[in-house]
């Protein structure tokens, strides 16, 4: 499509894209993606415009601007952008972007998760870069717009940029030790697993672990377990006729009476209840 803006020189392209209702229920999905090349001249100030926005510096220099900070970018860095909020970006040089404006029902908590700022340095964006691309080139390619297919893309572009900001040792190597201590509390459901045993099993304190555990799950270990057991319960229940008491051994409960409140706590129905409808 030709481009009227001020400051965009030939032989740059942009794509529009209205998503379908499903897509906009389910996936994530472009708004426009484009190709630019760009005058020393180009700028955009908005004080909203409904997505977000993925920039890749291909070529050249440029600036960021938002909340009072201004940020500059550089060849190879991208940018990711809330654009709900005022920002100001351009070149005061001249530069060769890619870039996507997106949205969809999780594209807020994935902007949350992966911006501790809103700059990816250059050497680190290569594979988010051509996620990008892959979305524009399926609109300058003149492919067939599968929803979808786009979706997974910009998902990957996110997920790239999600794992870039959590790559620190700490944060994997705390991942690992509660990854290692779920295992265990899955193979020993049935046993008793009171905090202190688990929390020895990494080598750290009670309150410490609990931080760590919650930190990495959202739960506390007793609301993780409870849910390991409530799910065990709730598969033999739908597969086998054993007795509330055995399924209560089995899961760790210890007694009908604490299978029973925990179940009907977490799931709003008895285990006799559930039991039933799953059988109708």
């Amino acid at each position: 499509m030709k481009i009227h803006e001020t400051g965009v020189a030939a032989p740059s392209e942009i794509h529009f894209h209205t998503p379908s209702e499903q897509a906009r229920q389910l996936f994530f999905y472009p708004l426009c993606t484009g190709h630019f090349f760009c005058k020393k001249n180009y700028c955009v100030r908005r004080t909203s415009y409904d997505s977000f926005l993925v920039l890749y510096v291909a070529c050249g220099k440029g600036y960021f601007e938002q909340g009072g900070k201004y940020l500059p970018l550089k060849a190879g860095s991208l940018l990711l952008v809330d654009c709900y909020l005022p920002h100001h970006y351009g070149t005061e040089d001249e530069w060769e972007i890619y870039w996507l404006h997106f949205d969809g029902p999780l594209a807020r908590r994935y902007f949350e998760l992966c911006t501790a700022g809103p700059v990816f340095p250059a050497g680190e964006t290569a594979n988010a870069a051509r996620y990008l691309r892959q979305v524009f080139n399926m609109f300058h390619l003149r492919a067939r717009i599968n929803e979808a297919l786009l979706s997974r893309h910009i998902v990957d572009l996110v997920t790239e940029l999600l794992v870039y900001r959590t790559p620190e040792q700490g944060i994997a190597r705390n991942a690992s030790m509660i990854d290692g201590v779920i295992g265990y509390m899955r193979e020993h459901v049935s046993e008793p697993l009171p905090i202190e045993m688990l929390a020895a099993r990494v080598c750290v304190t009670p309150y410490h672990f609990i931080r760590l555990f919650k930190s990495e799950t959202g739960l506390t270990p007793h609301s993780y377990l409870i849910r390991l057991r409530v799910d065990l319960a709730k598969y033999l229940l739908k597969t086998t006729d054993l007795p509330l008491k055995e399924i209560a051994d089995h899961t760790g409960f210890c007694s009908a009476g604490n299978l029973c409140t925990a179940f009907h706590r977490a799931t709003g129905a008895t285990p006799q209840t559930y039991r039933l409808q799953k059988k109708e």
